[in-house]
């Protein structure tokens, strides 16, 4: 790598840092490039070189996100036998991931609830890669379950994220209520046992596979 490309690389890398901190901070209606540049010191005429602009920039700080996201979770536990304890394992791994990375945090779940209505859709494809390991592992865990005469596997994966779409409307409806940092607490506490009901509303009473 030349050393101009290197230094681009560089301004890009330390623009990303700035901009993921600055809307895992305030979320993308409150964030600005002003805000960006004079906390970092960072020249806006080298931001709008590198980007196209702020919805650029959140576009390429939830890639980023999304990414490290997946590659995190896909190194933990595939599911075992527990069904439960899968589905536990998962969404524990998931909260470690947003410990360690707390700007991630506000920014999947601002994606995933109240997206920038004009960039909904190109966030949905950047979480194509998410949703994908999320519908294998739910796959892995369904293979553990008996389920009843008449559902498919892949019947159930297509019920299984209607009501997770569902289950996440339900907290898009909550706008207007709770604080933004409450209704996440809410939604991972309340996401496991609604998982729970699901699973086993299309299960035979028996519980899982020999």
């Amino acid at each position: 790598m030349g050393r101009q490309a290197e230094k681009t690389r560089q301004s890009r890398e330390r623009i990303l840092r700035a901009a993921t901190a600055e809307f895992g901070a305030k979320g993308y209606d409150a964030a600005s490039i002003t805000a960006i540049c004079e906390k970092n010191n960072i020249p806006k005429g080298l931001v709008y070189h590198n980007f196209k602009g702020k919805d650029d920039l959140y576009l390429r700080c939830a890639e980023i996100c999304f990414h490290a996201m997946t590659a995190y979770l896909a190194a933990g536990k595939e599911p075992g036998r527990d069904v439960q304890e899968s589905l536990r394992e998962l969404l524990l791994r998931r909260e470690q991931f947003f410990r360690e990375n707390p700007c991630c945090r506000q920014i999947f779940f601002q994606t995933l609830l109240y997206p920038p209505v004009h960039l909904a859709e190109e966030l949905r494809a950047l979480r194509r890669e998410l949703d994908e390991f999320h519908r294998e592992y739910y796959r892995g865990v369904l293979r553990r379950l008996h389920l009843r005469e008449g559902i498919t596997e892949e019947t159930a994966i297509r019920h299984f994220l209607l009501f997770q779409e569902a289950f996440n409307a339900s907290f898009q409806a909550q706008s207007g209520g709770e604080s933004f940092p409450a209704l996440i607490e809410a939604h991972e506490q309340q996401l496991l046992p609604a998982l729970d009901i699901l699973l086993y509303g299309v299960a035979e009473q028996d519980g899982t596979a020999g």
